[in-house]
């Protein structure tokens, strides 16, 4: 992955390749794409807006597997909790 190898030129086009062709692709594909998407602002961009806009959109009981939901709730908090926002109990 292009985000491993610290190639972050290559993994925004990766980012904004995958949303984009999600659009075509199944609920479950695309609420996993914007999961990614949504993280990838947070953890790189530092666009919460973005995120935000992103996070809106992915239903998290759905995504699979256990530890890619875990790693976008987490990007979801640390989006929350650096506009200081918090998620509703």
């Amino acid at each position: 992955m292009a985000l491993d190898s610290s190639d972050l030129r290559l993994a925004d086009s990766y980012d904004r390749q995958a949303v984009k062709q999600s659009a075509s692709c199944n609920a479950r594909l695309r609420n996993s794409a914007f999961a990614a998407s949504a993280c990838f602002e947070v953890i790189v961009r530092e666009d919460y807006a973005a995120a935000r806009d992103k996070f809106e959109k992915v239903n998290f009981g759905a995504l699979f597997p256990a530890y890619f939901a875990y790693r976008a709730r987490a990007a979801y908090l640390l989006r929350m909790i650096s506009r200081k926002e918090y998620p509703r109990k």
